[in-house]
Formats: C-alpha cells, structure tokens, sequence
C-alpha cells in the first residue's frame, strides 16, 4: 500500500501542538484519497523544508453545520527526518503551497523522499492531489 504525506500550514508549532491533542483539524478530505494518508506535514509560514512529520494513524469523519463530510486525523506521534527535505523555490511551488490550515495536498511519501526538494517533486508531476476547495474557506 503507497503512504501519501498530507500538507498543510499554520502559524507557530502546530505539529507539536497536534500530535500533544492527538488530532488535527477537521479537513474535507474527498473520502477515496483518505485510504493512504499515512503522515501530516504542518508548515509554518515561513518554512523552507519539511522537518518532522506526525503520524496518522486513522482519520474520523466529521460532519459540518452545513452537512459537508470533513475528516480529522488522529495522530500517534511526531518524528523527525533524518535529512530534512528542502521546499525549494519556484512559482509553480509558490502556487502548490497550501495558504491555509483548511487548504491541503499531497504528496508520496517514497517519492519525496528520495526528491532534492518538494519543487523538484512537482516538476516531475508526482503530486496526486491538491485540497483547492480550501481555498472557499473564509479567511481570519
């Protein structure tokens, strides 16, 4: 079974925070790329490489007051890479990057590994999703 890394962002330490409560935010997930998430990446603002991961270990469905189906990962954990693996610098990484913690993507996570950077990544096409219906939500 493929392990796909799941990428998102917020301010501060949120992967500490997370992987301390166990789970992370509710995220509308469309339920067929939910069998092979394996890791969440939560990157700051102002990242230049992916550093640490959590680990999920199963995702709960969560409903919305406006009857959207979200999904919460639930996390067993945090590890830090070895190497970090550099984000690298581009437009078409500048674009990929999620702007929000409601917005996500994903990547592979065997791929990645074995990738100089993320931009390197997705100039070779292995990017199988993008969370774009984060981009309706509202902004705070």
């Amino acid at each position: 079974m493929p392990h796909t890394l799941l990428i998102t962002t917020h301010p501060g330490a949120a992967l500490a925070k997370a992987c301390m409560r166990g789970s992370w935010v509710p995220l509308p997930l469309p339920e067929h790329l939910r069998q092979n998430l394996s890791h969440l990446v939560i990157l700051p603002p102002a990242a230049t490489a992916i550093e640490e991961v959590g680990r999920i270990w199963t995702l709960q469905r969560v409903g919305t007051l406006d009857g959207r189906l979200h999904w919460l990962p639930l996390l067993d954990g945090r590890r830090r890479l070895r190497h970090p693996i550099p984000l690298g610098d581009g437009p078409q990484l500048e674009a990929w990057l999620p702007r929000h913690c409601l917005q996500w993507r994903l990547l592979p996570v065997q791929e990645l590994l074995l990738a100089a950077s993320v931009a390197e990544l997705l100039s070779s096409g292995a990017a199988p999703g993008r969370g774009d219906k984060g981009d309706q939500a509202p902004a705070v």
